[in-house]
């Protein structure tokens, strides 16, 4: 039953002109490298995989909706020309400083919370499980609702605006190396962020992201900008590339029964989503909604109420043999959280918001911003949904983009009516 995956990714894989959709085949590969890495654990290695039965309705309503997600980001390549961006360097300019501003505190402070760790002597897995249970080093430095702990929240979410500016400034606005430049570090900021618990899921989401933006602006960059690009990636690529290495080694190199290697890890971080979504749809009838939004929509719920990904044990009343703390992808998350039928009914309201994303203008800034948003919730989901940990700050930041959206078009329909430049 796996292999209906393949099948169907497969399909739409060979069915959707990637030729001319660079950034969805990006996507595309990505869910296709999650799904080969899925089938190749169960029926490779079914000993560690195979201790909880497939469930084919769960199969189908995973596909269905990963599927129907898809289809509207076929249409955002066709718009995506950031030539044609016509906001100017001097209205963008205050919003990058303050942009870099509040990044470059996030990774000070960051280096502060190593050097106690780093103090302290302790491993990557004693942190990480310090971590997880809530008694972090972060939060002596950041303590839980203080100013430097919603500065990183922010500076992290909008990490990835920070790389898409960079690659912008650099083909668009030519001559400000310095702002590049420090838009290059600000979008490392989720990387050291996370690494104060022991994370090390951004270092890969900010290849994933990255390489969407280098698709995105490949054809205006000069071989010049391609050679230095390359060089930064080989340093970049070393030194995180060895930290995650490294955290990956210290937490899946024990020998129990859910420590099966490093290799088996790094594979299963991939390709669980796919194999472990289906038993536990099954157990919990759609999951059931057992946990009633308390972990999505956090920020509703009192501290005290709150649900986690990581306490899935905790959250089900029942008393079924699944895999809890097992990752299903974003669809997972939600479904996890809502239950089927409620969770597709927000699967709908996401679609819709795609596809009035995919009517939006090349010239808009604003477009990029919604589109990398919505990349980022593909690369993120295909492990799970991982913006669950900060939702005040993560809404908070949605609200600042709508509302600068609202500013934007407004200043821009003004100077319209006046004859001036934006």
């Amino acid at each position: 039953m796996l292999l209906l995956y393949l099948l169907v990714f497969v399909v739409f894989y060979y069915t959707s002109n990637l030729k001319y959709r660079p950034t969805f085949k990006v996507i595309l590969l990505l869910y296709l490298a999650s799904i080969v890495c899925a089938c190749f654990l169960w029926y490779l290695m079914p000993e560690q995989t195979q201790k909880y039965p497939l469930y084919f309705p769960g199969i189908i309503y995973h596909i269905v909706v990963l599927v129907l997600m898809m289809l509207p980001l076929r249409k955002f390549d066709r718009i995506l020309a950031p030539e044609k961006i016509t906001i100017s360097y001097r209205t963008l300019r205050p919003f990058l400083l303050v942009l870099v501003g509040l990044s470059f505190i996030s990774i000070i402070s960051s280096f502060f919370t190593y050097s106690i760790i780093i103090s302290s002597g302790m491993s990557f897995l004693e942190g990480r499980v310090m971590s997880i249970q809530g008694d972090s080093f972060m939060r002596i430095i950041k303590p839980s609702g203080s100013i430097l702990a919603h500065i990183s929240a922010i500076a992290s979410e909008f990490s990835y605006l920070s790389l898409f500016f960079a690659f912008l400034i650099s083909v668009r606005y030519p001559g400000h190396r310095r702002m590049v430049a420090a838009l290059f570090v600000a979008s490392l900021t989720a990387i050291f962020f996370q690494l104060e618990w022991f994370g090390r899921e951004n270092i890969v989401r900010y290849f994933l992201d990255g390489a969407i933006v280098f698709v995105m602006f490949r054809p205006l960059m000069a071989e010049s900008m391609k050679k230095r690009l390359k060089r930064g990636i080989i340093v970049v690529g070393i030194i995180f590339g060895g930290l995650f290495t490294s955290i990956t080694v210290s937490r899946f190199g024990g020998d129990s029964d859910y420590d099966n290697g490093p290799v088996y890890g790094a594979l299963s971080y991939f390709g669980q989503g796919i194999y472990y979504f289906s038993p536990v749809f099954n157990a919990y009838d759609g999951f059931d909604g057992e946990t009633n939004g308390r972990t999505i929509f956090a920020i509703f719920f009192d501290k005290s109420e709150r649900g986690s990904i990581f306490n899935k044990a905790s959250s089900y009343s029942g008393t079924k043999d699944i895999p809890h703390n097992s990752f299903t992808t974003y669809v997972g998350s939600f479904v996890s959280d809502l239950g089927a039928i409620p969770a597709f009914f927000v699967f709908l309201v996401l679609i819709a918001f795609f596809l009035l994303v995919g009517k939006m203008k090349s010239n808009n800034i604003f477009t990029y911003i919604y589109i990398l948003w919505i990349y980022k919730f593909f690369t993120q989901g295909v492990f799970y949904w991982v913006d669950i940990w900060a939702t005040t700050d993560i809404l908070f930041c949605i609200a600042l983009v709508f509302i600068l959206n609202i500013l934007y078009n407004t200043r821009q329909s003004k100077a319209k009516s006046l004859g001036l430049s934006t």
